[in-house]
């Protein structure tokens, strides 16, 4: 599966010059999308970002998670990548997701 990643930075409408509230809000709705994923079984690239407070990408409405019991959402906050953000050093985190299919109509 193909990797999608964007930057959570001043482009959010949520961001803040502030790491550890910028690392908790996005714990936070990472594990919101994976309780409207086991609830809806499936959740799209496009209402991730809505939730981050960033905006759609195009074809987002197509890509995304779709839950079996092994299935989890990870934003790839703690990736090698983050390490700055993670230890408060940086506001901003290069975000890659997990995603696992692509739906089709």
């Amino acid at each position: 599966m193909k990797e999608y990643s964007t930057f959570f930075d001043a482009s959010s409408i949520y961001f803040e010059k502030d790491s550890y509230k910028n690392l908790m809000f996005l714990k936070m709705k990472q594990e919101q999308a994976n309780i409207i994923l086991r609830i809806k079984g499936f959740i799209t690239i496009n209402e991730i970002l809505v939730m981050i407070g960033l905006e759609k990408i195009f074809g987002g409405d197509t890509i995304g998670w779709y839950y079996d019991k092994d299935t989890h959402i990870d934003f790839g906050i703690y990736n090698l990548s983050n390490r700055y953000f993670v230890n408060g050093y940086e506001y901003s985190a290069l975000l890659k997701f997990n995603v696992n299919c692509m739906f089709t109509r």
